[in-house]
């Protein structure tokens, strides 16, 4: 999956997995740079595929300074990429300064609704509205990656994250307007945190769509009304908070450390990747968790399970070499997951491997083996290892071993797992293992889903 070399040149790289990436590239005929982002035709499920043709064409469409423009599409036998200008600025859930947030967030609310209205009147909904795909440059808001985009009435959303997602994203209804208006309340919680506008806020995020306001016209009329009054009251609010903020602090509550740190996810905004990921980095940096702060096994799994979820080695790291070596046995699994991942210049022995494929198989509880088992092969994707014949053999074992019972009540985790293990089978065919097959459970119980169908069909 390569640029046209003779035009676009790659200056870094932001991202990549199996099947896309994304970079900053430079125009070798004028010198500019801009934003690529491709995918390989090949490895690409047909909603990637679909989604990334959306993105083109509704750039194509938007003509809005505060957007990215679409410079160029580059389509080949087996990759599509498109180019696009580079928005410079700093992303919004990067903003450390809150005076510059509590100065501008008029202008950035309106702003967004401004670009949230363009694309309605072309025909689609945003559907992922969130800090990390809005950019402040020259303290105005600009907003990217428009991958997600649906059209108005779709009933199917795929790429939504969960941070400020309507509840309706998650069901077969129709998606309209309201949908973007709930992620927008959602949004606004983390720039007005008390007051009138709260009002306003809980409005726009009802959980039925007909009761919240039916256009993004109406929903910056009642904005604008409800700031012009929050602003008359303004006296009486400051005072209210003041005796309250004191009140809060004189009954201030010491609970314990996984305590203290649950409250602090909750006060921040974002996905739960990237709110664990903030705040353990945070706690880290400051000194909140040490060495003995892992002294019992209860705690230590607490944070290690924490750490996993981040995928970040660095926390992974650090968290492994402060738990005592005494209650190591105690929290076997994810304590050799973290190893896993956090020491690749020592990797586990195929034996190893084989012990804590038997430990995971042993857990009592089946939502928890299911995720430990789900963990365990997205490290192996993620670090390209190969298992051994035996301990292959042994891993389908386990997948053949699942009930249709327990995956008929536990439908979206067996289909992540399932998923999972058809791309590690089909990696293991491209390091020389012969053609894996899945179980005959999963084939019957997930043959409609459109993602595992696009791997059935690689497996054939």
């Amino acid at each position: 999956m390569k640029l046209d070399d003779s035009r676009y040149r790659v200056v870094e790289n932001y991202h990549m997995s199996f099947n896309s990436r994304v970079d900053l590239v430079e125009d070798q005929l004028t010198g500019k740079r801009y934003i690529s982002k491709s995918i390989d035709l090949n490895k690409s499920t047909p909603v990637l595929i679909h989604q990334l043709k959306t993105e083109i064409h509704i750039l194509s469409l938007l003509n809005d300074v505060h957007v990215p423009q679409l410079s160029d599409v580059i389509l080949s036998h087996d990759s599509m990429s498109l180019i696009e200008t580079k928005i410079d600025g700093i992303r919004l859930d990067q903003i450390q300064n809150r005076w510059t947030v509590l100065r501008y967030r008029k202008r950035w609310a309106l702003e967004l609704m401004h670009l949230l209205e363009t694309l309605h009147q072309f025909g689609f909904l945003y559907i992922d509205v969130k800090k990390e795909n809005l950019i402040v440059s020259k303290n105005h808001l600009f907003l990217i990656d428009f991958n997600a985009c649906i059209p108005i009435h779709s009933v199917q959303a795929c790429m939504a994250s969960p941070s400020n997602e309507a509840p309706e994203l998650k069901t077969k209804s129709r998606k309209e307007v309201y949908t973007d208006i709930y992620a927008l309340g959602s949004l606004m919680t983390s720039f007005y945190h008390f007051g009138f506008l709260k009002i306003w806020i809980r409005k726009c995020m009802r959980v039925t769509p007909q009761k919240r306001y039916p256009s993004i016209s109406r929903t910056r009329f009642s904005y604008l009304m409800f700031l012009y009054v929050q602003r008359i009251l303004m006296i009486c609010v400051f005072i209210f908070l003041s005796v309250f903020w004191i009140f809060q602090n004189s009954l201030a509550y010491e609970g314990t450390l996984m305590e203290k740190y649950r409250e602090e996810i909750m006060e921040i905004t974002g996905t739960r990747q990237e709110k664990t990921q903030i705040v353990l980095h945070d706690w880290i940096v400051k000194g909140k968790l040490k060495k003995g702060s892992f002294d019992d096994n209860q705690t230590a799994k607490y944070f290690l399970n924490q750490a996993l979820l981040t995928r970040n080695v660095e926390v992974i790291r650090y968290i492994v070499q402060n738990i005592p070596k005494s209650i190591v046995k105690e929290i076997y699994v994810p304590y050799q997951m973290a190893r896993m991942i956090s020491s690749p210049d020592k990797p586990m022995s195929q034996k190893q491997i084989l012990k804590l494929l038997r430990a995971i198989e042993k857990e009592k509880d089946l939502l928890t083996r299911v995720d430990n088992l789900q963990l365990f092969e997205e490290i192996l994707l993620e670090k390209e290892r190969v298992l051994s014949t035996e301990n292959v053999q042994y891993l389908s074992t386990i997948h053949h071993r699942w009930t249709n019972q327990q995956m008929k009540e536990n439908q979206e985790i067996f289909l992540k797992l399932a998923c999972t293990h058809g791309e590690y089978c089909l990696y293991l065919e491209t390091r020389g293992f012969k053609k894996q097959t899945l179980p005959d459970n999963y084939i019957e119980m997930f043959k409609e889903d459109q993602t595992f169908k696009k791997i059935m069909k690689m497996m054939e």
